[in-house]
């Protein structure tokens, strides 16, 4: 666990706090820059991010933090409460998750986070090389839209790019007419809890579409390369099983570098006139596939 903060009053040495490695502090740097809380226009630059690693429970604090509705005044850390654990204890602690939620996350005593303080959960350990994990060309891909819990998904009525996707080899992740969130293909009722923020239990607050059938997340939000456009190039060519489909206006007329053509699976092409019906589980596949 590693809490951020503004280098302004920022002590690692704090009851609460330790040390975090050289690894932690720089992935954390890079996330907060991707999901906009630092390195924006107007926001402080990431190197001014105080990162340090928050102390988890130990011992008889450890045990109180997972099963004790009134824990001791002096206990401090973090820690998981699970309802694997099967304690009365544990399973009150959880009576206001939702029925996706089965462990939440406990702060006690001088862990808690303060006002203006970012808790981040990191896993340790060696990060595989990003090609061995990034999608390919045409493969699905999922944007950092999908990150926040506010976001409730895209319309189908329009396309846009993620043109420094960390998810595709290609570096860009196009939304080619797609509905709702790439994570959820069957949406959600507000409150509902049934979708969920990518790579964790966070709920998203607020409705959800479902995706539409006829153009799910596998045709409709996928990596991609930029065929055509107005300048010189260098533009891709698209393999046999894609077309190059002009997507992106040049609406500003200066020569958008993003404007033109780009590779889409064949037949996928957007027409207002297409099929709306929406997916119902399971006929779009996992309910959570992120």
């Amino acid at each position: 666990m590693l809490s951020a903060r503004s280098n302004a009053g920022c002590d690692c040495t704090a009851p609460g706090l330790t040390t975090a490695s050289a690894a932690d502090i720089a992935q954390a740097a890079t996330e907060l820059e991707i999901t906009g809380l630092c390195g924006g226009k107007g926001q402080q630059p990431c190197s001014n991010v105080c990162v340090c690693a928050v102390a988890p429970a130990t011992g008889k604090d450890l045990e109180q933090c997972q099963t004790a509705v009134e824990p001791d005044a002096s206990a401090s850390g973090w820690c998981y409460v699970s309802a694997d654990r099967g304690k009365a204890p544990a399973l009150k602690l959880l009576e206001a998750c939702t029925l996706n939620q089965t462990n939440e996350i406990r702060f006690l005593g001088d862990a808690a986070p303060v006002a203006g303080e970012i808790a981040m959960l990191a896993c340790s350990g060696k990060i595989p090389p990003a090609t061995s994990v990034r999608a390919g060309l045409g493969e699905p891909c999922i944007t950092d839209d999908e990150y926040f819990s506010g976001f409730t998904g895209y319309t189908v009525n329009e396309s846009q790019l993620d043109d420094h996707s960390q998810v595709c080899s290609t570096g860009i992740c196009l939304i080619n007419h797609f509905q709702g969130r790439v994570s959820c293909p069957y949406g959600q009722a507000a409150g509902s809890g049934d979708c969920l923020v990518r790579g964790s239990n966070v709920p998203v607050a607020g409705a959800v579409q479902p995706q539409l059938v006829s153009r799910q997340a596998t045709q409709a939000a996928i990596c991609t390369c930029h065929c055509d456009g107005n300048g010189p190039g260098p533009y891709c060519t698209c393999p046999e099983s894609m077309q190059c489909e002009h997507l992106i206006d040049d609406l500003q007329g200066g020569g958008s570098e993003l404007a033109g053509s780009y590779c889409i699976p064949k037949g996928t092409q957007y027409s207002p006139k297409s099929d709306q019906t929406l997916c119902t589980e399971p006929n779009c596949g996992d309910a959570h596939p992120f």
